[in-house]
């Protein structure tokens, strides 16, 4: 029953976008975080181990080119042959980030994705928006599609590259989700992860193009064991952007760190980030049981009967939550939310939180929310009993119907049957005996003709 108090309580968590508060992380000492807003999140989860201002608007910059490559490993192929627009190319001041694109050069879609994650390459990136999205208007609303589906809650973009604009902003808790969906996307951590590339001459450029990229995760200036990928932004309004993901022993973490106020101190904000969710926490894992035992027995939906919900068909799945290292499982609680119900399913959100063990008087800490998921009992059958007979015996009862029907149709078509070779029987035989009655009448007139 603790277990499943625990998933559900995970479950209220992860729905809930309450900021978690900083001293989740005094069991090991919070990193003091230079950057203005932060984020530290379990990637498969999206339990948030450390935040700092994490859901408030920002100007990401070049970790934009996240969203954009995503898009165009779902959406585009790598030897795809991009044709640089003219207006792709002018869209992009040449004081900024390019490799120097010309109208009418063709590129593929691999060559411009490692140009966008490697030299982040705005003109390659508006060639893979109009390429993909069909024009830079038609990517955008693609960009802002695929946020809400990652979960962001208070982002808009307007280009595809995150270059200055008003309305193009999101936050460290967005840009986090979003990247936990885009490490799920083949091909998205060999390009983001890569530090050099080489683009071979074009049909425009006779030289071949080697970018070099200023990650210092990546480029081997920060040696971090577990590095998956990590993209860089600047503007002169976003200041240091950085997204990062590593990946020790199974547990993946995304550090995203916004408006850094110089360059050194997004890679040490980051640093400490990851040192703190590796070193301080440890995975547990709750269990369907556990998560299964928090429900009520009398759990209802809104607005409808409690027997409604078939308590046979409760399922979850096992969730695994980061603890920090001097809390045990037995300090997690579960909360149970408002069951929902949509096409006869009901999902009941489950919330897990802590209590800190040293700290009696604090609040409980959000880990995350889990889903319970169950189905309505038919309406009609009121008790549970009743409502389990009736699943059990109403399929078969229909059958029996049919069945029953179908055999008194071939009962009476077959006594139909029978009755009609009767009556032809009966035909046959009179009609032979009549013949036979004639024929002798016939014969025995005519022998007595002949004695005369």
């Amino acid at each position: 029953m603790k277990k499943l108090t625990l998933t559900l309580l995970l479950l209220l968590i992860f729905l809930s976008d309450i900021p978690i508060p900083a001293h989740a992380a005094d069991t090991g000492g919070v990193p003091d975080v230079g950057s203005e807003t932060a984020v530290l999140m379990v990637a498969d989860t999206g339990q948030v181990l450390y935040q700092k201002d994490m859901d408030k608007q920002m100007y990401p910059a070049s970790i934009t080119k996240i969203i954009t490559g995503m898009l165009a490993l779902e959406n585009g192929n790598l030897t795809d042959t991009l044709t640089m627009s003219g207006s792709a190319v002018d869209a992009v001041e040449r004081d900024s980030a390019n490799i120097a694109l010309s109208p009418g050069e063709q590129i593929s879609m691999e060559q411009a994705l490692y140009a966008i994650s490697v030299a982040s390459a705005n003109d390659a990136a508006n060639g893979i928006a109009e390429n993909v999205g069909g024009s830079l208007d038609g990517f955008v609303a693609m960009m802002n599609e695929a946020a809400a589906e990652a979960g962001a809650t208070n982002t808009h973009f307007d280009n595809a590259n995150g270059l200055p604009d008003e309305n193009h902003y999101t936050t460290a808790h967005d840009m986090a989700r979003i990247t936990a969906k885009a490490l799920k996307v083949p091909g998205f951590i060999d390009i983001f992860g890569t530090s050099r590339y080489k683009i071979p001459p074009t049909n425009i450029q006779p030289e071949t193009r080697i970018v070099n990229s200023s990650n210092r995760f990546l480029n081997g200036d920060i040696h971090y064991e577990g590095i998956l990928i990590s993209k860089t932004g600047w503007t002169q309004d976003a200041q240091h952007t950085l997204v990062t993901a590593a990946q020790r022993n199974g547990v993946t973490l995304i550090v995203v760190v916004m408006k850094s106020s110089d360059s050194t101190v997004k890679w040490s904000d980051t640093s400490a980030l990851l040192d703190y969710g590796f070193d301080q926490f440890s995975p547990v894992t709750v269990t369907e049981d556990e998560i299964l035992g928090a429900l009520p027995d009398d759990l209802t939906v809104p607005g409808a009967e409690a027997s409604e919900i078939d308590a046979a068909t409760y399922a979850a799945e096992d969730v695994s939550v980061l603890l920090p290292k001097n809390e045990t499982p037995a300090d997690i609680r579960f909360s149970v939310g408002e069951a929902l119900t949509a096409g006869g399913q009901v999902q009941i959100p489950v919330r897990l939180s802590l209590v800190p063990a040293a700290s009696a008087g604090e609040l409980p800490l959000d880990l995350l929310t889990t889903t319970v998921k169950a189905a309505l009992r038919p309406v009609s059958a009121p008790a549970a009993n009743a409502a389990a007979v009736a699943a059990e015996s109403s399929g078969p009862g229909v059958l029996r119907v049919l069945l029953t029907v179908l055999l008194l149709i071939v009962g009476f078509l077959a006594a139909v049957f029978v009755l009609l070779l009767i009556r032809r029987a009966v035909i046959v035989r009179k009609r032979r005996r009549r013949r036979s009655a004639s024929g002798h009448h016939h014969h025995h007139h005519h022998h007595r003709h002949r004695r005369y």
